[in-house]
Parts: structure tokens; C-alpha cells; sequence
């Protein structure tokens, strides 16, 4: 469904574009967002906080009665922070840091549920992906293994009204617990999936 790879981008400063590379085209719009070394000689794209990538919705993007799939490789520097954001509080879903732990929120019809992972990973390279299950669940799986899940009040319904956000959820916010803040950190990827995306390493 999308797919930014930073890994072996080399980007011009003040660069607003973010191409999406699989083959539907749902590029990104960047605000503030740098290139940098990243690990093993690959690029990361750099969050400061108040740095986003801002994704307009499309038919390819509705999470509405699907199981669904986001999937971030990065090394946060900060506890708190959203990783990437679709929709509010109504309908939409939010993976973040709590304390440094990955957090995952999703809202259907106006109730919340929630998975949070019990270790934080501030300071390493992770790959967490937060999984909307066909089962009935919500789960976290930080570099292939799952550390988290909880039961899912319901499907999202319907398309969220909001434009998906990574590193930032800056309009109606999934959740305000806690308020949403800016992501600070290096991203390598970020990859969005229908269905329930088999973890790796």
C-alpha cells in the first residue's frame, strides 16, 4: 500500500518530496525532515520533533473493514512520540512511543483500543509492526517477535477523515493518552500493508 525507503536516498536540503516506492504512488509531503548517516552505511530520514511526513488519503490507504499493517524501522531518541498516524479519535488508528514503549491505538467507532509493549526501545534500531488482526486482536511486533496485544472493540468502519501522518499527529489525535507529540529519531523505513504482514527480523 506504501512504501518510504530512506535507506539508500540522497536527498537535497529543504527536500519536501517522499516518493513512495511501491507501485501505488502514494507519496508524501515532508516538513522539515533531513537525510542523515544511518546504520551499516545506509541513509535514515532524521525527526526532530516538529519534522512530518504528510500522506493525502486514497482508496489504497482505507483501513475501513480490513485487517492492516504498519511496519517502521527506526531508533527512537526520545520516550514519547508518534511514530505514524491516521484519522482521530473516531475512526483511525496511531502507533507511538509511551515511555519509550511502542503503543498502538486504535479507535472504531469512537472506542479505543490499545496494545503497549512491556520494554522500551529508545536508543536501538528496532523494526515494530502494529498489526490490526483478523482475529480480533491488535498486536506489536518488535523485530519479529510479539510483545504486545490486546482485543479490538471492532474494524475501523469507515475511511478516517484525516490524512495519515508519520512523526506526528497534528490534527484530530487518535488519542490524548498521552497528548500526541512529535517523534525525535531516525526512521530507515516505513511500509503500510493490507492484512496482517507476517513479522521478520
Amino acid at each position: 500500500m506504501l512504501n518510504f525507503s530512506f535507506a539508500a536516498a540522497n536527498q537535497p536540503e529543504g527536500f519536501t518530496r517522499v516518493a513512495d516506492v511501491s507501485t501505488l504512488a502514494n507519496h508524501g509531503t515532508a516538513k522539515g525532515l533531513t537525510v542523515v548517516d544511518g546504520r551499516d552505511g545506509k541513509k535514515a530520514a532524521r525527526f526532530d520533533g516538529s519534522a512530518s511526513i504528510d500522506i493525502p488519503k486514497s482508496p489504497s490507504l482505507n483501513p475501513a473493514n480490513s485487517g492492516w499493517s504498519v511496519q517502521i524501522v527506526c531508533k527512537p531518541e526520545k520516550d514519547n512520540g508518534v511514530l505514524f498516524a491516521s484519522g482521530g479519535p473516531s475512526n483511525g488508528y496511531s502507533l507511538l512511543l509511551q515511555d519509550g514503549k511502542p503503543t498502538f491505538v486504535v479507535a472504531a467507532g469512537g472506542k479505543p483500543s490499545r496494545a503497549q509493549a512491556d520494554k522500551p526501545i529508545v536508543g536501538e534500531w528496532h523494526r515494530v509492526l502494529a498489526a490490526i488482526r483478523g482475529d480480533g486482536q491488535i498486536a506489536i511486533y518488535v523485530d519479529g517477535q510479539k510483545v504486545a496485544s490486546a482485543p479490538l472493540s471492532s474494524l475501523i468502519a469507515k475511511e478516517p477523515n484525516d490524512n495519515l501522518q508519520v512523526g506526528t499527529d497534528a490534527r484530530s489525535a487518535v488519542t490524548d493518552k498521552p497528548a500526541p507529540t512529535g517523534y525525535v529519531g531516525l526512521m530507515e523505513s516505513v511500509e503500510v500493508f493490507s492484512g496482517t504482514l507476517v513479522p521478520k527480523n
